[in-house]
């Protein structure tokens, strides 16, 4: 953010200083504050015109950031500045050092604006090498604007000669630099800001956007990944038990002795156990039942599973009569988020009862899983980086919908779906 950049406090100070200066030059300078003393009179000026241009030329290196020469640069402004505050601690009417008297005080003024219109050429000088050999917006901005403060020093510089003192350009040339100065750099600033703020916008947009864009590419390459584990056990592990109990078959009408040998009958009934533990890892995989009855069906058939298998009450609310008006995968990432869900909580929520609502309507999808276990702390969950609900946002995030979880004594899992129509 640009007001958190020390340049951005240099320009309110020399801004602050612009509006005094503008002041003191009209007449209303310190005296308002000290009408009885001359030295706080003389003081106004010369104090403010100083804070404007040392605070420029540090604005000027702090918001060009130059790439070649920096400390070349630094060093010499820093030079410059020494030498025009050691001027003014000991000329200017301080009453620290001064030496100043009636007779010197004309050539004292001479040498003090000079000294000026030297930090001043440096800041422009800096600014139009930035402008010039890094082709830098900024630099021409920084430039234009500083030249006018430039100029009325010269201008100031040549009227303390005689060459004309008394003209009105020249009484108002601090109001006219001044005037020139505040707007076009503040509005600079604001138009630099903006366009921050716009930039990093669009980045984090962009950013957003790769970030969806991954997470849609790995739970793509997942669900492809379990889809070939899914088929690969069903054709080539299913294939090769089905050979096995072929031959064991022909075996026994080879020799129907065989029965009678426990060897023989445990094999056979191990090859049936084999083959229905492939078929329900492969179903988990990628249920067909989804495909042919549609989620509603298999969220069914699963809790049944829980029920008898962990003896957990569980409850099914829907409004689906027939499923055929949800995308594909739109239907196998709900049913991914639902198992993840339902295998969290039979493995560490302690629940007697599960709670699933799913309701399709003509513009979302609501799917609300509750339980009365033992709940859990969301920010550990997340900080552990568990995968359970990890997954469940990165599909939810990938359909484009919102997701809400409350976890105290039970946990409760809300989410709503877009559906999106051709």
């Amino acid at each position: 953010m640009i007001y958190k950049e020390r340049y951005f406090l240099y320009e309110v100070i020399v801004s602050l200083a612009s509006i005094l200066y503008i002041l003191a030059e009209e007449g209303y300078g310190l005296m308002l504050l000290w009408p009885n003393s001359p030295h706080a009179n003389a003081l106004s000026r010369p104090l403010f015109i100083s804070t404007i241009v040392i605070f420029s030329l540090l604005f000027t290196l702090d918001f060009l950031k130059l790439k070649e020469y920096k400390k070349t640069f630094k060093y010499t402004s820093y030079l410059s500045m020494s030498v025009l505050i050691l001027f003014a601690l000991f000329t200017h009417p301080f009453d620290v050092f001064s030496i100043r008297t009636e007779d010197n005080i004309g050539r004292i003024i001479s040498w003090f604006l000079f000294i000026l219109f030297i930090n001043c050429a440096i800041t422009v000088l800096i600014a139009l090498w930035s402008w010039l050999k890094e082709n830098s917006t900024d630099g021409m901005v920084v430039f234009l604007v500083f030249s006018a403060t430039l100029v009325a020093v010269l201008v100031r510089l040549f009227a303390i000669q005689g060459m004309g003192a008394n003209s009105d350009l020249v009484q108002h040339t601090g109001f006219i630099t001044r005037g020139i100065h505040i707007p076009l750099i503040g509005g600079y600033l604001i138009y630099k800001a903006i366009d921050n703020y716009r930039y990093n916008q669009l980045a984090r947009i962009q950013l957003l956007e790769e970030k969806s864009h991954l997470t849609k590419s790995l739970i793509e390459n997942k669900d492809a990944e379990r889809q070939r584990i899914s088929m690969a056990l069903h054709d080539s592990a299913g294939s090769i038990i089905t050979g096995i109990k072929a031959n064991l078959q022909m075996i026994r009408d080879q020799h129907e002795d065989i029965t009678k040998d426990q060897h023989y009958t445990e094999s056979l009934e191990l090859a049936d156990q084999l083959q229905q533990e492939i078929r329900n890892i492969s179903n988990d995989l990628l249920p067909s039942s989804i495909t042919k009855l549609g989620l509603a069906a298999e969220i069914k058939r699963i809790l049944h599973i829980i029920e008898d298998t962990y003896h957990i009450k569980t409850t099914f609310e829907t409004n689906v009569i027939r499923e055929n008006v949800l995308d594909e995968k739109v239907t196998l990432h709900l049913y991914y988020i639902v198992r993840e869900a339902l295998d969290n909580i039979v493995k560490y929520a302690e629940a007697t009862k599960i709670l699933i609502q799913y309701y399709v309507y003509d513009d979302d999808i609501n799917l609300i899983i509750e339980d009365d276990g033992s709940g859990f702390d969301l920010n550990q969950a997340k900080l552990k980086g568990g995968n359970g609900l990890k997954n469940i946002e990165l599909r939810v995030n990938w359909l484009r919908g919102l997701i809400d979880i409350y976890s105290k004594k039970g946990t409760s899992i809300s989410i709503n779906i877009p559906i999106v129509k051709d």
